[in-house]
């Protein structure tokens, strides 16, 4: 299981999500009567987004254990990049339309880095897919 190295990729996805979760993904400018502030975007504060994070963190770590069903462990590692898109897009969202005068910070990199691992993990499974198919056929 860990000997494989779409078990590094998929762990880094999940420490990539864990960090998008913590780190703030942008910075809204607010104007009160004060002067200037700028408030942080974190996922904690919106139920959406940290329930999104926290199902990809979780489906990142059963991947790894579905090591026996090179099948299953593809659908999941495409899966987690699906909703990394849709967390990726969601973030974009709060920033464009929901918040009117937002930016953007690192936090929403972290995805990013989520679905990159994802599609390497994918990359590595299926490559330890067709060396047991080679195997196979060498019987």
């Amino acid at each position: 299981m860990i000997q494989r190295i779409q078990t590094i990729w998929l762990l880094l996805a999940a420490m990539s999500v864990s960090i998008a979760y913590f780190f703030p993904f942008g910075t809204e400018n607010l104007i009160d009567q004060y002067g200037q502030a700028e408030s942080s975007l974190l996922a904690q504060k919106n139920s959406i987004l940290s329930t999104l994070l926290l199902i990809i963190a979780i489906e990142s770590i059963v991947t790894i254990f579905a090591f026996k069903n090179r099948k299953i462990q593809k659908w999941l590692s495409l899966s987690i990049a699906v909703q990394c898109i849709f967390c990726i897009a969601y973030m974009v969202y709060i920033i464009q339309f929901e918040k009117s005068n937002a930016n953007f910070q690192f936090g929403i990199a972290a995805p990013l880095l989520a679905l990159l691992f994802s599609f390497l993990a994918y990359i590595g499974i299926n490559k330890d897919d067709k060396l047991v198919k080679n195997l196979d056929r060498l019987r």
